[in-house]
């Protein structure tokens, strides 16, 4: 089959639209820093939200974030699942919510996107002093 200007515009098109959803962030100098991590997922919330009649969630989550400019977490990916689709979907709504960070910083210093990789370990039970979400330090 000849290819006629048109396929060519077609393919071209193509090429340029599955590029860009393809581009990466300009590397960063400086990756987000987190601000309070501790407090992205309280003891609290695990019991309003994560918790089913007496039972809690328990849990391993890997998570990265994408962080935009201005330092607020704008996508969630999970990157290890705990096994409960529910415990996954809420770690992410609540990083989404409430995860902060000192953006990302190109050589200039200038703010830039960035991603950012942790886990939430879940542990504990309704009305226990050990129910909480940790996170280990940034891989």
């Amino acid at each position: 089959m000849p290819l006629t200007p048109y396929r060519l515009a077609f393919c071209a098109a193509a090429l340029v639209l599955g590029s860009a959803s393809l581009a990466e962030p300009a590397p960063a100098k400086r990756k987000p820093v987190p601000l309070d991590p501790q407090t992205w997922i309280a003891p609290e919330i695990i019991e309003a939200r994560a918790c089913r009649g007496e039972r809690c969630f328990v849990g391993f989550v890997g998570y990265t974030l994408l962080v935009n400019r201005e330092g607020r977490a704008t996508d969630c990916a999970v990157t290890r699942t705990s096994g409960d689709t529910v415990l996954d979907i809420e770690t992410c709504n609540l990083l989404l919510r409430h995860a902060r960070f000192e953006p990302a910083t190109n050589a200039k210093g200038e703010p830039v996107k960035g991603r950012y990789a942790s886990a939430v370990t879940w542990t504990g039970r309704r009305g226990s002093e050990s129910s909480q979400a940790r996170q280990p330090p940034p891989e």
